[in-house]
C-alpha cells in the first residue's frame, strides 16, 4: 500500500499550539497559508482517511505569560491601556513530527504536489512556531522508534469515546479547504475595515474531532456522554442538584436496564459482573457543572462507562439510544420526570465545554462529588488519606504517581454539598464514609477520575482544575 508522508521541523523547537501532537487539521491550515492559495491537491487530501501520526509523547514544556490589548470599541469603560492576561504553554519538541495517510483509493498523481506545497510551509502552530516540512510516497509503515510515539486513530462506534487516555485531534473532511478560503477571504476584507483593530471576528472552519491513541498503550474505559433533557420538552435541557448524584445515577440505570432487558446484554446494563471478573460492568457517571469559577455544580448531563473489552455491548447500547430517549422515573412515583439523549457527535471544547473540563490534563486533582471511602471507619485524617490511597489503588491508578493527598470534610467549592446533605441509599448511609480530597500527582494525568466504593455512580468523581 502507498503512503503519503509529511515530516515538520520545528527549527527553533518551539510549538505553542494548544493540542498534542499538532493536529492534521492544523497542518492542512498550514499548508494552505504557505502556498498562500487552495490547490486541487489540497481537496483530494481533505478527502483521505484520519491520519497516523509518529511524534513525541509529552515534550518538555514551559508557561509563558502574556498581555494584549483589549479590542474595544469607542465609548466603551475600557482604556487603550488596558491588557488581557493570557496563559500560553509553550512545547519544546526536539524530533520532528511525521504525518502518514495511506491513498490505497487515491491517485498519487493527483498528490504529487504536495511535495511542492510542503516545501512552502514556514510555520505550524503560532506565529511563532517556525517549521520546515518535506514530503514524500513510500509504502512503509510508520513504527515508534527511541523519543517518538505512534498516534493512531481510533474507531469507534457513534459517540463512544475513550476515558483517562489518549487525545482528541482535529482532522479534515470534505469542505475544509473550501472553509479555511472562505474564512482566509473574509479575514483579509476585515482587516481592511474601518473598525479593524476595535472589533473581533470569530469564523469556524469546517472540521470533525478524531480520537488517537498512544500505540502499545492499554487504554482502559470507553465513554458514552448523554444529556438530560425535559420530558415533555425535547431540546430543553433539565438539571439536579449535585447532592442528587446517586438518586440520578439510579434512575440512569433503571432506564438502560429496561431498555436493554431483552438483549443478551441486560445483566451487564444492570451492573451485574461475573464473580471472575468484577470490573465487567456498566458504570453511570452524572456530571455536575463545572469549567469556571462561576458553575453553579448542577447536573445536566451524564456518562455510561464501560471497559474497552466490552465495546460490543456499548455499541449495542449506543444503537438502541439513537432509536428512543432513555426515561428518567421517579424511584417512589413511577412518573418520567426526564429523558436522556444520546449526543450523537464527537463533540470539541466549544460545543460541550463541561465534558472538556472533565477532560483536561493535570497535576492536581479535586474531587466535584464526595468519595464514598472503601472502609467502615475514618477517624482522622491519617486513616482517611489510607483509604483514599486505597480508592486509588483499586481505580487502577499507579501510586508511584500520587505526591500528596489531602482530605476536607467541608467542599472546596460554595456550589458542592455538605457532606451530610449527600444523599445516599437509606439502608446503608450511615455506613460509608465520604470525603472531599485533592490529590497532587508528580506527572499530569488526562481526566476524568472516579475513585472510592461510589465510582460506578458518581460518587468520587474528580477533575483537574474545575475552576
Amino acid at each position: 500500500m502507498t503512503r503519503l508522508k509529511i515530516e515538520v521541523t520545528f527549527l527553533a523547537g518551539r510549538y505553542g499550539g494548544e493540542e498534542w501532537p499538532p493536529a492534521p487539521m492544523r497542518l492542512l491550515q498550514a499548508l494552505v497559508g504557505g502556498y498562500r492559495d487552495t490547490h486541487p491537491a489540497l481537496f483530494v487530501l481533505e478527502t483521505l482517511p484520519a491520519p497516523t501520526l509518529l511524534a513525541e509523547d509529552d515534550p518538555p514544556s514551559t508557561t509563558v505569560k502574556t498581555y494584549v490589548p483589549l479590542n474595544t470599541r469607542k465609548g466603551t469603560d475600557a482604556t487603550p491601556f488596558e491588557r488581557a492576561e493570557q496563559v500560553r504553554t509553550i512545547r519544546r519538541p526536539s524530533r520532528p513530527v511525521v504525518y502518514c495517510w495511506e491513498i490505497d483509493a487515491a491517485p498519487i498523481t493527483a498528490l504529487s504536489p504536495i511535495i511542492e506545497i510542503s516545501a512552502q510551509l514556514h510555520t505550524l502552530g503560532t506565529g511563532q512556531d517556525m517549521c520546515a516540512a518535506r514530503a514524500w510516497f513510500d509504502e512503509d509503515a510508520l513504527t515508534s522508534v527511541p523519543g517518538q510515539s505512534l498516534w493512531t486513530p481510533l474507531n469507534l462506534p457513534g459517540s463512544v469515546q475513550l476515558l483517562n487516555s489518549d487525545t482528541d485531534l482535529r482532522i479534515p473532511v470534505i469542505g475544509s479547504v473550501a472553509s479555511i478560503a472562505k474564512r482566509h477571504a473574509r479575514s483579509q476584507r476585515h482587516c481592511h475595515s474601518p473598525d479593524a483593530f476595535t472589533s473581533f471576528l470569530r469564523l469556524d472552519a469546517t472540521y470533525a474531532i478524531q480520537r488517537y491513541s498512544l500505540a502499545g498503550r492499554n487504554t482502559h474505559y470507553l465513554m458514552m456522554p448523554i444529556k438530560l433533557l425535559h420530558p415533555d420538552q425535547e431540546e430543553q435541557p433539565l438539571s439536579w442538584a449535585p447532592e442528587l448524584t446517586v438518586q440520578v445515577s439510579a434512575m440512569l440505570r433503571h432506564g438502560v436496564m429496561q431498555l436493554m432487558q431483552d438483549t443478551p446484554y441486560a445483566a451487564w446494563a444492570a451492573g451485574h459482573s461475573p464473580p471472575d471478573d468484577k470490573g465487567a460492568r456498566l458504570s453511570w457517571i452524572p456530571l455536575p457543572s463545572i469549567g469556571h469559577a462561576h458553575a453553579d455544580r448542577r447536573i445536566r448531563q451524564a456518562l455510561l462507562v464501560a471497559r474497552v473489552s466490552e465495546q460490543e455491548e456499548m455499541e449495542a447500547l449506543y444503537q438502541r439510544l439513537l432509536t428512543e430517549a432513555l426515561p428518567l422515573r421517579d424511584e417512589r412515583s413511577a412518573c418520567c420526570v426526564a429523558r436522556a439523549r444520546v449526543v450523537q457527535s464527537r463533540q470539541d471544547r466549544r460545543a460541550n465545554g463541561v465534558l472538556w473540563a472533565y477532560r483536561r490534563k493535570g497535576y492536581t486533582y479535586q474531587t466535584v462529588t464526595p468519595i464514598a471511602l472503601p472502609g467502615c471507619f475514618a477517624t482522622d485524617h491519617k486513616q482517611t488519606r489510607k483509604l483514599v490511597r486505597k480508592a486509588l489503588r483499586e481505580s487502577g491508578l499507579d501510586l508511584g504517581m500520587v505526591e500528596e493527598i489531602e482530605v476536607s470534610r467541608f467542599p472546596y467549592h460554595r456550589y458542592e454539598p455538605q457532606l451530610s446533605a449527600v444523599m445516599l441509599k437509606r439502608w446503608q448511609a450511615h455506613a460509608i464514609p465520604l470525603t472531599y480530597a485533592r490529590v497532587h500527582f508528580r506527572e499530569p494525568i488526562a481526566g476524568p477520575l472516579i475513585i472510592g466504593r461510589g465510582r460506578h455512580f458518581g460518587l468520587g468523581l474528580m477533575c483537574a482544575n474545575p475552576d
